[in-house]
């Protein structure tokens, strides 16, 4: 039941507190995938752009499988190409001597996570 006063609305029934949080934590992951999911059709749109690949779409770009060899077939060129057009997208470095670049350019899930974090 509920009882307006100077506007307001008041339950008389109790609020569960571990429910109410739950679902502030469910409406706070959807909005972070929400945003994960745009970055990485935006990496998928730079990759395209930066390497000029004319018959590719973002949609033909599976996040999870790799950029390089057997998934997207990039090679080291397109590498360092690609980390200066992320460069000039995101605004996120990558250093040559990092052993952990292998690591940041594995998939576009790696990709995101990477310039996620880095972006704050």
């Amino acid at each position: 039941m509920y009882v307006f006063a100077s506007q307001q609305a008041v339950c008389r029934e109790p609020i569960h507190l571990p429910l109410l949080k739950s679902w502030k934590m469910m409406i706070f992951k959807e909005s972070v995938m929400e945003k994960l999911d745009e970055l990485k059709k935006e990496i998928k749109e730079t990759i395209i752009s930066t390497l000029q690949l004319e018959d590719i779409t973002p949609e033909n770009i599976v996040d999870s499988e790799p950029l390089f060899g057997d998934g997207l077939g990039l090679d080291s060129i397109d590498a360092l190409e690609l980390g200066v057009g992320l460069k000039k997208k995101f605004g996120v470095k990558f250093s040559s001597e990092s052993a952990d670049n292998k690591k940041h350019f594995a998939s576009v899930d790696a990709l995101a996570e990477y310039i996620s974090k880095a972006r704050g």
